[in-house]
């Protein structure tokens, strides 16, 4: 378990958990924790890798600092403090509590799989269907993480264009690949052409955007891994589920033989004490 604890700068609350695999930070209307005083809609990101917390900045001002360093992406251990233009932040990381020593035939000592949950086959019906109920609950959870997270994206991506339309002339139009390459070039050749962009602000912008591209790749990517993770998974619940229907028929199928042959036993028995009957008058 993940907390951040607040230092400095004010926030709805004094200490705020990491309870989802991506977790969003900046002013806008989908990050978990939400800043004012001037921070961009979405500035940073915390993410799980296994047991590992890891933080990547997604927005170069203000500058995220973890420890007094300026980070761009950086593993995240117990006590490290997060800077964020005037707010500070706490990393918090509990262990998880060892699960109790149960008695004989407790619920603590049926075999495991070896990531620590119970394999499909070896479920009950009532702990198949919570898993898979659980398992459901965990797509639509990760479905809403991935649009929350390619909108925060995109509105940076948006007011980043934006405000280099306002502070760079053409900008928008060169980013957008609309030529002004070839009159950057022929500037710098013949002289500065009137509103062309200068070839210094050109580069910084498209390296900006490369940036947030690579990012929405690598969300991508990310994304698909735990796509195809949660398929694996879902087609093991499938195998099992079916498993387990195919027993219940065989079972019923068993048990339908079974009292038939204790019909024909009970059947058998009555003839033959009416047979005793007979031969007794």
């Amino acid at each position: 378990m993940v907390s951040l604890r607040v230092r400095r700068g004010e926030t709805q609350q004094p200490e705020r958990p990491v309870n989802t695999e991506r977790f969003l930070i900046g002013s806008g209307p989908r990050c978990h924790l939400r800043l004012d005083g001037g921070i961009p809609s979405l500035h940073s990101l915390i993410r799980r890798d296994g047991e590992e917390i890891w933080i990547e900045a997604l927005a170069s001002s203000p500058p995220l600092q973890v420890n007094g360093q300026i980070r761009r992406s950086t593993l995240l251990q117990n006590g490290d403090r997060i800077e964020i233009g005037a707010f500070e932040f706490e990393v918090l990381v509990f262990e998880r509590p060892a699960a109790a020593v149960g008695v004989p035939g407790s619920e603590t000592q049926r075999p495991e799989s070896g990531d620590g949950e119970k394999a499909p086959g070896e479920m009950t019906a009532e702990e198949l269907v919570d898993e898979i109920q659980r398992q459901q609950a965990m797509v639509e959870e990760f479905e809403t993480g991935r649009k929350m997270g390619a909108d925060a994206l995109m509105q940076e991506i948006i007011q980043r264009a934006a405000i280099a339309a306002r502070t760079v002339p053409q900008a928008l139009a060169a980013v957008q690949g609309l030529g002004l390459g070839a009159t950057s070039h022929e500037a710098g050749q013949t002289g500065e052409t009137s509103g062309a962009l200068p070839a210094a602000a050109y580069a910084a912008i498209t390296a900006d955007f490369e940036r947030f591209l690579e990012k929405l790749l690598e969300y991508e990517r990310d994304l698909d891994r735990r796509a195809a993770k949660l398929a694996e998974r879902e087609a093991q619940f499938a195998q099992a589920a079916a498993a387990l229907s195919s027993s219940q028929e065989k079972l019923a199928e068993q048990i339908e033989q079974l009292l038939q042959l204790l019909s024909q036993a009970k059947q058998s028995d009555l003839v033959q004490q009416l047979s005793q009957l007979r031969k007794a008058v």
